[in-house]
């Protein structure tokens, strides 16, 4: 299924990405996380980098049957890549891509609710991945990055990580709840995060 999903991010003259990363990687340091790709921003991507469009218009049209992204979107009309991005960001849908050697090798992506983001799916590419998530340091650094990134956005005051009650969003609070008491937040049950 991942055979046709596109994979290349435009790079400049010099082999960096047209986008800079974000300065969200804190966070994650501070939780013991290092070295995976830096993060930049979906929507900030998409004016520079066709395949980035392409893959987040690949994902959405993938997107997990019952999940409550499909269920929100089936009114989506099914268009060119650039229209049904555009219409999932007016919808408050974004996301952080992770780059390396000009490829997308995981994304995760949230909404806006208000005062409030989600983070409501996260990928890697096989490179990273293990047979426990607990191992696999790109999706635990993209999850910690979300909450670096999100608390910073003016109005957000509060972050979920998935739907309800989720072991993996559990265990990556637990392992922020250290750094998140020292910064004055409030880890909650459902997996929410007060700022």
């Amino acid at each position: 299924m991942t055979a046709n999903r596109p994979e290349r991010a435009a790079m400049d003259s010099s082999g960096a990405p047209e986008v800079p990363a974000l300065a969200v990687r804190w966070l994650a340091e501070r939780c013991g996380l290092a070295g995976a790709p830096a993060p930049h921003l979906a929507s900030a991507m998409l004016t520079h980098d066709v395949r980035a469009v392409a893959h987040i218009a690949w994902w959405s049209r993938h997107a997990d049957p019952e999940s409550n992204f499909e269920r929100a979107n089936r009114d989506l009309a099914d268009g060119p890549d650039a229209v049904r991005v555009a219409a999932l960001i007016d919808r408050g849908y974004d996301g952080l891509l992770y780059l390396q050697d000009g490829a997308i090798v995981g994304h995760l992506f949230f909404q806006h609710h208000g005062d409030e983001m989600h983070a409501f799916a996260a990928w890697t590419d096989e490179r990273f991945r293990h047979k426990r998530f607990k191992h696999n340091k790109l999706l635990a650094t993209a999850v910690i990055d979300f909450i670096g990134y999100a608390c910073a956005v003016p109005g957000v005051v509060r972050v979920r990580l998935g739907a309800a009650d989720n072991a993996v969003g559990e265990n990556l609070l637990a392992r922020v709840q250290p750094a998140a008491a020292q910064l004055g937040w409030r880890v909650r049950e459902g997996c929410w995060l007060d700022f």
